[in-house]
C-alpha cells in the first residue's frame, strides 16, 4: 500500500488548521453524539461564548445543530501528539492489511481515521478537564482508541470491488472477513499493546498460545455483537492486567 506516513500525518494537521473537520452539537442543550455527561454544562457555556464572539466559526448550520471546527475545540498543545498518533495507527493498519495480503481488497479511509483520532483527543481533553488531571493512564488510552476506531471503521473495502475481483478463492469467506475487518484489527491491536506492556512477545497471539487465542476470539465476538462504551473496554483492559498479575502469583 502506497502511503507516505510523514506526508499523511502532516496533511492531517494541516486540514485541522484549515477547518476541514467539524463537530456537530445539538442546539437544545449542545449535547454531542459522544456525550460525556458531566461535560455538557461546560460545552454549553463554551458554545454560548463562541456564538456571541465568533459567529463566523459556525458553518453550515441546520435548524437543529451547530457545526464547530475541531481547530477551535481542541487545544493546540495536542496537535503534535495527534500527528504522531495518526501516523502510528496508520502504519499499524497498513502492516495489518499487508500481512493479510489484502492490499487489492482493502483501503484505509484517512478521513474516517482522522475523525477517530480527533474524537479520541476531544474526549481525552474533556476527561482531563473534568477530573483536573494532566495525564490519563494507559488503560484509558487503549480503551478510548479502540472505541473510536470501532465507531468510525476506517478500514474499508475498495469501492470498485465486485465478487469477481475478490482475490481470495472462497468469496463467501472473504466477504465475511471484510465485514468485520475493523473489529479484527482493533482486537489484535489491543491485545498486542497489552502484551508489549507486560513484556510478552505479541507474536504469541498468532501461535498456538491457546489462552490468548481464546481471549482474542471472545473479544472479537463481543465487538461484533454487542453495544459497548469506552468504559466497558477500559474495564476489560484492567481485567486483562489483573488476570495476568494474579496468574503470575500461582
Amino acid at each position: 500500500m502506497k502511503y507516505n506516513l510523514d506526508k499523511e500525518a502532516a496533511l492531517f494537521i494541516d486540514r485541522i488548521n484549515h477547518g476541514f473537520f467539524y463537530q456537530d452539537y445539538l442546539k437544545n442543550g449542545a449535547k454531542s453524539y459522544h456525550d460525556t455527561g458531566k461535560a455538557d454544562q461546560d460545552v454549553q457555556t463554551f458554545l454560548d461564548c463562541m456564538l456571541l464572539d465568533f459567529p463566523d466559526l459556525f458553518a453550515q448550520e441546520t435548524p437543529y445543530t451547530i457545526n464547530v471546527k475541531y481547530s477551535e475545540l481542541l487545544d493546540p498543545i495536542y496537535f503534535e501528539t495527534m500527528k504522531n498518533r495518526y501516523k502510528m495507527i496508520l502504519e499499524e493498519m497498513i502492516a495489518f492489511i499487508e500481512k493479510g495480503n489484502h492490499e487489492n481488497n482493502l483501503i484505509i479511509n484517512t478521513n474516517l481515521l482522522s475523525q477517530a483520532i480527533l474524537d479520541y483527543f476531544l474526549n481525552i481533553q474533556h476527561l482531563k478537564s473534568i477530573y483536573n488531571v494532566y495525564n490519563v493512564n494507559t488503560d484509558i488510552i487503549y480503551a478510548d482508541t479502540a472505541f473510536w476506531l470501532l465507531r468510525k471503521k476506517p478500514i474499508q473495502v475498495i469501492p470498485t470491488l465486485n465478487h469477481d475481483e475478490i482475490t481470495i478463492p472462497n468469496q463467501k469467506e472473504a466477504i465475511n472477513q471484510f465485514l468485520f475487518i475493523n473489529e479484527e484489527f482493533v482486537a489484535f491491536q489491543m491485545i498486542s499493546n497489552l502484551l508489549s506492556d507486560l513484556e510478552i512477545n505479541p507474536f504469541l497471539l498468532k501461535t498456538e498460545e491457546t489462552h490468548l487465542t481464546e481471549f482474542y476470539n471472545h473479544l472479537l465476538y463481543y465487538f461484533k455483537n454487542y453495544d459497548f462504551t469506552s468504559f466497558h473496554l477500559e474495564l476489560m483492559v484492567k481485567g486483562f492486567r489483573s488476570g495476568y498479575t494474579f496468574g503470575k502469583r500461582k
